[in-house]
């Protein structure tokens, strides 16, 4: 998710130079609309932290090695390229906090 066009500008030149030092493959797919309030700001997070339970990739979006939702919900250490405070800082100031919430808030329960 972007701020505005310049964020999205800046990924995308982000993404593309670690594609050429690293001499990656990227295939990915980018869907654009606006986020309309905080409320489906985290709407689209847990539908994107949940995809790859729903392709069958994983049984628990905290599995899925390639997305973000690991990190931000702390599990594991956030990639370096990932900016996830304003997604995160919707739910408490403080980040532990903040993370136990999105955990709740994502994860099914079971």
């Amino acid at each position: 998710m972007f701020r505005d066009d310049t964020d999205r500008t800046a990924f995308c030149n982000r993404l593309a130079s670690s594609i050429a030092k690293y001499q990656l493959v990227c295939h990915a797919f980018v869907k654009l609309r606006s986020v309309t309030d905080d409320a489906d700001l985290l709407g689209n997070v847990r539908y994107i932290a949940r995809n790859p339970v729903r392709a069958g990739f994983c049984q628990r979006p905290e599995e899925w090695y390639w997305g973000s939702y690991r990190g931000s919900a702390g599990y594991a250490q956030p990639f370096f390229f990932v900016d996830d405070s304003l997604a995160v800082g919707q739910l408490a100031a403080r980040r532990a906090e903040a993370q136990r919430l999105l955990r709740i808030f994502v994860e099914p329960a079971e």
